[in-house]
């Protein structure tokens, strides 16, 4: 049987990508997507020199001698909020009270002293700061450029936009962002039983279908475009012209869950054979989800997946989910080191993933493999923040061995799987 890591390379060398192929995105539907080349700032940030606090701007050089026995007034000339500008030319020697993030204007004040800081009189409509220590120039003062500058890489090429992305963007302007296309994918659900998940009972015999509505939102949330064609029967015929279906749309993946284990009604590959598919491997050395099957005919790339949800997910998690970082040439990623907290008991010679609860305890960190790990039992996903990895070799792990982690979804921003557990 094919080992799990010559299936990924597999994958990896099928996946077909044009990575050239962008496409500008407006700012405020970017948010998911991956940028297809490098963006620069097209200006400083801050634009101008301002207030980082309420209070006075002064010259520095005013406050040299001030003490609380000899303090030193200067006359307040006016009050300058957050998007305003001076309209009159300011005489030299006097203060100006301001807010933050108004503009300090140039070659006239090089500190800004805090309202809570100093003392100030009026006395017949005439207000003066009374400072009474030396106030040091450059203090609460946001320079122009000093976060970033014109010209200086913003953000790179195959960068995730999230909100954060989306707020420097913003800063600067930048109402559309060159980003990769989103893989097109069609989904398919097989098997008599299944009925859609909202029908209530199903009768007898039957059970709804839970699959779909997972790889659905899981494929979308790793920047996919999904079509989902809904349940087909266990026949030839409806198997063939549904694949028909999928394949006239030129999608770049094709997803169909169930009719891929050795039963009488498993009919995927045949189909996929008769349509002229290279299937590149059927079955895998894993557990759960060994039936997978992954196919190409033409630019179309396919998954035959399990349809218990367990091993739909697993196939999602660590088969789909490496096809989507090779599509949008992202780095490969890294499983971080956990100690384990139980023992752990697998078949010889097969890789498994199982659900588990990471945590940190004196900075190191621990995870518990959760009990009930057969693939029809849902209860440990629903506490699950991570998978275990065993690999092949391996029949019995003891308690206190450091083995693989990884987080339960492995969205595209994780790389190193680094502070992602509670």
């Amino acid at each position: 049987m094919l080992p799990y890591a010559e299936a990924t390379n597999i994958i990896k060398r099928t996946t077909w990508r044009d990575k050239q192929k962008g496409e500008l995105c407006l700012l405020d539907e970017s948010c998911g997507r991956i940028l297809a080349s490098e963006i620069l700032c097209p200006e400083d940030n801050p634009a101008f020199d301002n207030s980082a606090m309420d209070g006075f701007a002064l010259q520095s050089e005013l406050t040299t001698a001030a003490s609380a026995k000899n303090p030193v007034e200067v006359p307040i000339f006016q009050t300058l909020g957050a998007g305003e500008t001076s309209s009159t030319k300011l005489p030299h020697q006097v203060a100006l009270e301001i807010m933050t993030g108004a503009e300090i204007p140039a070659n006239y004040f090089n500190t800004v002293v805090r309202l809570e800081d100093v003392r100030v009189t009026e006395i017949k409509s005439e207000r003066k700061l009374i400072i009474t220590e030396p106030i040091l120039p450059n203090k609460n003062i946001r320079t122009r450029g000093s976060d970033l500058k014109s010209g200086e890489v913003l953000l790179s090429s195959g960068t995730l936009i999230q909100p954060f992305q989306m707020m420097a963007l913003a800063t600067f302007g930048i109402s559309s962002v060159p980003v990769l296309r989103q893989p097109s994918v069609v989904l398919i659900s097989t098997g008599k039983e299944l009925v859609d998940y909202r029908s209530s009972p199903p009768s007898q015999g039957h059970i709804r279908n839970s699959s779909a509505p997972f790889l659905e939102r899981y494929l979308k949330e790793l920047g996919c475009r999904v079509n989902y064609l809904g349940i087909v029967d266990d026949d030839v015929q409806s198997i063939k012209k549904v694949f028909q279906k999928a394949l006239s749309m030129a999608p770049d993946l094709i997803i169909s869950t169930g009719g891929v284990s050795v039963g009488c009604y498993d009919w995927v590959e045949p189909v996929l054979r008769e349509l002229d598919a290279k299937i590149h491997f059927h079955k895998c050395a894993i557990r759960p989800g060994k039936p997978i099957l992954f196919a190409s005919l033409g630019p179309t790339n396919i998954f035959g997946v399990p349809g218990n949800p367990i091993s739909s997910a697993v196939a999602a998690r660590f088969f789909i989910n490496p096809y989507l970082r090779s599509f949008f040439g992202l780095p490969e990623e890294k499983y971080q080191q956990a100690v384990l907290t139980n023992d752990v008991k697998k078949p010889e010679g097969l890789r498994t993933f199982l659900r588990a609860k990471s945590f940190y305890d004196k900075n190191c960190l621990h995870v518990e493999v959760l009990p009930g790990q057969e693939s029809y039992r849902l209860r440990s996903s629903l506490v699950a923040n991570s998978w275990v990895v065993i690999y092949e070799p391996e029949e019995f792990v003891k308690k206190g061995t450091c083995v693989d982690v990884c987080s339960l979804y492995g969205h595209m921003l994780e790389v190193n799987n680094e502070e992602i557990y509670g």
